[in-house]
């Protein structure tokens, strides 16, 4: 199963970076989509090294949509209300809400 993470205020909050590991545990293909610039690239590359994320799994919008990159996506984990709506909008995979919930994590299991 293929997911995605989004960066900033999402991967780099513990509770979803723990269970970015725990998917990786269990064989998931985990890649990160962050809306970064390419010159703003170290923390993300850091964490991927971290969590054995392979660099070809980054992908770097440089501020455009993500929807683009999340075909073949279970999920896409994230914190910002206006990409979770273009994503569910786009029907190219379900976008969930990490910010402020507490049922994140058990959305992302039923899907």
């Amino acid at each position: 199963m293929r997911v995605s993470f989004d960066f900033d205020g999402t991967l780099t909050q513990p509770k979803a970076e723990e269970y970015c590991a725990e998917l990786i545990k269990r064989g998931c293909d985990v890649i990160i989509v962050t809306y970064r610039l390419l010159e703003n690239a170290s923390e993300v590359i850091e964490l991927a090294d971290r969590l054995n994320i392979s660099h070809h799994n980054i992908y770097f919008t440089q501020m455009t949509s993500k929807v683009v990159y999340l075909k073949g996506c279970a999920f896409h984990l994230d914190d910002d209300g206006y990409t979770i709506n273009e994503i569910n909008k786009s029907g190219v995979t379900t976008a969930i809400n990490c910010f402020g919930n507490n049922s994140w994590k058990d959305k992302c299991e039923r899907l």
